[in-house]
């Protein structure tokens, strides 16, 4: 966390000698990667899979999102440039009870230096970061 004075306590069954980042789970690799203003498609994850797989680095793999299905009166969504926004879509939600992100993006988003804060937030920053879209 940061509001530690640069000493980290262990609990009492941590293993001795082994390294803190094996131990924390914080040992993935880090890519950094410096993106010019005409490429704003890179300023998610998947923009830069792409640019890396056109490169032949890998392959992209497909973004399968299966439709959710809606009940009740749909939010009034409009657009005042069609041929700028073609498509724009809205889905209203409720009944959420929000609570603790699981264990697994916390620790993608803190990986990133992102704070997790609760699921409902934590899922539209996973999305956006992954996306390079804000939501």
């Amino acid at each position: 966390g940061e509001d530690h004075d640069g000493i980290i306590e262990l609990p009492a069954d941590a293993p001795v000698g082994t390294a803190f980042p094996d131990y924390a789970g914080l040992n993935d690799a880090v890519i950094d990667i410096s993106v010019t203003p005409n490429r704003q498609d890179c300023m998610g994850v998947r923009g830069i899979a792409r640019d890396l797989a056109a490169a032949g680095l890998g392959m992209l793999k497909p973004l399968a999102v299966a439709p959710v299905a809606g009940e009740g009166e749909a939010p009034n969504v409009r657009t005042d440039d069609p041929a700028g926004c073609p498509a724009f879509y809205a889905q209203n939600v409720s009944g959420l009870t929000n609570g603790e992100a699981p264990e697994w993006m916390r620790r993608r988003l803190t990986a990133i230096g992102q704070k997790p804060i609760s699921a409902l937030v934590d899922i539209t920053n996973y999305i956006s970061i992954d996306l390079g879209r804000p939501l």
